[in-house]
């Protein structure tokens, strides 16, 4: 039995009718439907012609190697990247509803929920107001940092369990805390301000423009935080993911990485 899908006058646009926008919003779903199949299963589907790519990153490592990333981006005008923002938690989550295809993140002790591989250790410092009394000091110990409030540099709790175990090393086990806020610009400020010391990747720090003159490096020994990378198993032999799994392994990694630890 035919419908009329719409209605058009002598000199007029035509419209749509009841039936013409049913039968129009079928078809859009089934076309689209059609170009995520083309692309692939998992988020790989094809965006006027680029291949997308779900990163995720802990916010902590998105910010230490947006430059890099950044740069591929400009380099690679043949896939689109879709970074997300998520703690350990939230990657285990995604990456099970296959949300996500590469995934970058900070590693507990163990990740059996997650089956990944090494990338790099991420360097950790601890930092203060250039005018703070901990700065004046040539060495730092335990003692010292005892007697000033702490600022932790993100909520997440994985992060926060990395941190008190690399002050655990130092023989800190317990600590004031000076403040606690998941706005990056204000724990800056406050650590700007000499309100406490904060724990950092030294290269989420330059990144920020931070001068030496306002914060400095804090004569103290910590251990490293591990970086590991998943990809769904889907994805492993696809040509574009395995290219930006290799940018990432040589050209994301500090500097100063500390693979012995």
């Amino acid at each position: 039995m035919s419908k009329q899908l719409f209605t058009r006058r002598r000199g007029s646009t035509g419209n749509l009718t009841s039936d013409g926008g049913i039968t129009f919003e079928l078809a859009k779903e089934l076309i689209e439907k059609a170009e995520r199949l083309a692309g692939g299963a998992l988020g790989d589907r094809l965006i006027k012609g680029r291949q997308r790519i779900v990163l995720a990153s802990h916010p902590f490592l998105a910010w230490a190697i947006a430059r890099p990333l950044a740069s591929y981006a400009a380099d690679h005008p043949d896939t689109y990247l879709s970074v997300r923002a998520m703690n350990y938690e939230q990657l285990v989550t995604a990456y099970a509803q296959q949300r996500v295809d590469v995934g970058i993140f900070l590693a507990p002790s163990h990740t059996p929920e997650l089956p990944s591989s090494h990338l790099w250790t991420e360097p950790v410092g601890l930092y203060a107001s250039a005018s703070h009394p901990l700065s004046a000091l040539d060495k730092v110990g335990s003692s010292d940092l005892l007697k000033f409030g702490f600022i932790p540099a993100h909520s997440d709790r994985l992060f926060q369990d990395l941190v008190d175990r690399s002050l655990a090393q130092i023989g800190i086990q317990d600590y004031p805390v000076a403040l606690e806020s998941e706005h990056p610009a204000l724990t800056i400020e406050a650590l700007r301000r000499g309100l406490g010391y904060t724990g950092s990747f030294p290269r989420v720090v330059a990144g920020e423009g931070i001068q030496e003159s306002d914060v400095k490096r804090l004569p103290v020994q910590m251990s490293g935080f591990e970086v590991r990378l998943c990809v769904q198993d889907t994805l492993r032999h696809d040509p574009k993911i395995q290219r930006l799994i290799d940018f990432i392994t040589h050209q994301c990694a500090p500097a100063d990485d500390f693979r012995a630890i």
